[in-house]
């Protein structure tokens, strides 16, 4: 087990870098693999669709979408994903207050 010496998490022995800050041990920014898909931004956009219809549901698909937007330093995509997640709270608030009053 080794320690980040940018951000002092622990790094695990079978990666390549942190996790959490995104550098490898020589200070150099960490890259995904060449094939791995930042499917971030379709994930947000699904969110938002699900936050209209089934908000429970976009809690899960944009967590996923905030987590890989995070690991590729996507910030579009976080924002995609962030605002998902707010109209999905604001929509889950008026249904449970129309709920609440029917």
């Amino acid at each position: 087990m080794k320690w980040c010496k940018n951000c002092g998490s622990i790094i695990d022995d079978n990666t390549d870098g942190c996790i959490y800050c995104g550098l490898t041990p020589d200070g150099s920014e960490l890259v995904p693999k060449a094939n791995a898909k930042d499917n971030s931004k379709t994930l947000g956009i699904l969110g938002i669709i699900f936050a209209f219809l089934l908000p429970p549901i976009t809690f899960f698909v944009s967590g996923i979408g905030l987590s890989k937007a995070s690991q590729y330093h996507n910030k579009k995509a976080e924002k995609l994903n962030n605002i998902a997640l707010i109209i999905a709270v604001i929509t889950t608030i008026l249904g449970l207050i129309l709920y609440r009053n029917y």
